[in-house]
């Protein structure tokens, strides 16, 4: 009864019946729902915008389905939406790999829900679920860290930039000296770091350094 379900793509095949249509594009948004559930889960779970971008997912997966049925084996309509698509610029860039990884899983689903390759899509899925699962309990036993920033010092004149280098070994997992600025007289010291935390906690970290004798000024931020 679902013969063209699982059946393999055949390139030579006629054009689908409106039940094959509906059939498939329910089983892509079934598969990238449960994309986007599992992103939402494991990834995204400490993520502020892991929702809508879970959500995207889920369509990613529908609208890849769709066109790979509205392209069919016709090679001119295929350059023709290349095309037309080329137009359009994506301006948000991915700070994770792994949400790039998802959004190629969602397309994968999506493709091969419209090609009727069910039994590819039903043999992955779980597969990659499955390294995704052993990758975030990896994660989990890893020792967290916050992000790189940027650490800018100011010294009085006569003080010794070294003496800050024990300090920032006790309050941040690492730190590179990525340059050094005089002041306006010439006496002053900018010292400007690639810092990365142990956690998210800035304020200890300003609080001692601020201490130390000779520092004027502390300021961290964002990495540039």
């Amino acid at each position: 009864m679902f013969d063209w379900l699982t059946a393999d793509f055949d390139p030579k095949a006629e054009h689908l019946s409106t039940e094959a249509v509906i059939l498939r594009l329910l089983a892509a948004a079934v598969f990238g729902g449960i994309v986007a559930v599992f992103y939402r889960q494991t990834f995204g779970r400490k993520k502020p915008d892991s929702l809508p971008f879970a959500v995207t997912l889920a369509l990613l997966s529908c609208l890849v389905a769709m066109t790979t049925l509205i392209i069919g084996n016709n090679q001119a309509l295929a350059f023709s939406l290349v095309g037309t698509l080329s137009i359009v610029r994506f301006r948000t860039a991915m700070d994770d790999t792994r949400d790039t990884a998802f959004v190629i899983f969602a397309v994968a689903v999506g493709m091969g829900s419209a090609v009727g390759a069910m039994r590819v899509v039903l043999v992955g899925l779980p597969v990659v679920c499955g390294v995704v699962v052993w990758a975030t309990l990896a994660a989990r036993r890893t020792p967290s860290h916050g992000p790189d920033r940027t650490l800018a010092v100011k010294l009085a004149g006569g003080t010794d930039p070294t003496t800050l280098d024990p300090a920032l070994a006790k309050l941040v997992l690492a730190f590179e000296l990525l340059g050094v600025e005089t002041g306006k007289a010439n006496e002053a010291l900018e010292l400007t770091y690639r810092i990365r935390f142990r956690d998210a906690a800035m304020l200890p970290v300003v609080t001692q350094l601020k201490a130390i004798p000779g520092v004027t000024t502390v300021e961290i931020k964002p990495k540039a």
